[in-house]
């Protein structure tokens, strides 16, 4: 019986020990991983704000308030050109803003992109990153928790396509699928998981276009 006894508790000791490794384990790679996510957007935070300059261009902005308008927003967003990013996102919970890369833009592509980043905005979709993030953080040992975040910010643009191009003939809608073709060649790491992307890689490409069209 006293074998017994001490067995079980051998066997319990190396059971909790077990379990104490593995949530440190686990603990250690949650801070690892939010302290990644946190530095880099960050710094992709101070980046753009020294170095983005507001839109001087009065007819942007004039499309810009009535593009806001007509998605009925009347809180304040910011528009900024920033010279360090490549595609248009959006960026801060606090005070939003939209930053636009450094880029001669036609009237139609910079109406596109207007509404593409105020639906962004409307759906609040910087909050539904920011809990993919947390979902992201807690099971970050589960690749299966990736490519469902992967799947979920892919399915984010695509809602945003068809709110864009609804009740569009099939001209403007092949205007947008141009734009974001072009966006392919401008694709930049410069970016962080708490802001909008418009151009979400060549792989979803041909399924956005379809989709659009």
């Amino acid at each position: 019986s006293t074998l017994l006894n001490n067995g079980l508790f051998f066997q319990t000791s190396v059971n909790v020990q077990w379990q104490l490794f593995a949530a440190a384990v686990w603990l250690i790679g949650v801070i690892i991983f939010l302290g990644y996510h946190v530095f880099k957007h960050y710094n992709f935070i101070k980046m753009t704000d020294r170095w983005s300059e507001r839109v001087p261009n009065k007819q942007t902005l004039k499309l810009f308030e009535s593009i806001k308008r007509d998605l009925n927003i009347h809180s304040r967003i910011n528009l900024y050109i920033c010279p360090c990013i490549a595609t248009p996102m959006m960026i801060g919970f606090i005070n939003p803003r939209i930053l636009l890369p450094l880029a001669d833009f036609s009237e139609n592509d910079l109406s596109f992109i207007l509404k593409h980043e105020l639906i962004h905005y409307k759906r609040r979709d910087l909050w539904y990153k920011c809990l993919i993030l947390v979902a992201t953080t807690m099971h970050w040992f589960n690749p299966i928790v990736y490519l469902m975040a992967k799947a979920v910010n892919f399915q984010c643009e695509l809602s945003c396509d068809a709110e864009v191009i609804k009740n569009t003939n099939i001209d403007m809608r092949e205007k947008y699928c141009e734009m974001i073709i072009g966006m392919v060649k401008n694709q930049s790491k410069l970016k962080t998981a708490l802001s909008t992307n418009f151009y979400g890689g060549k792989k979803g490409m041909k399924k956005r276009i379809v989709s659009i069209m």
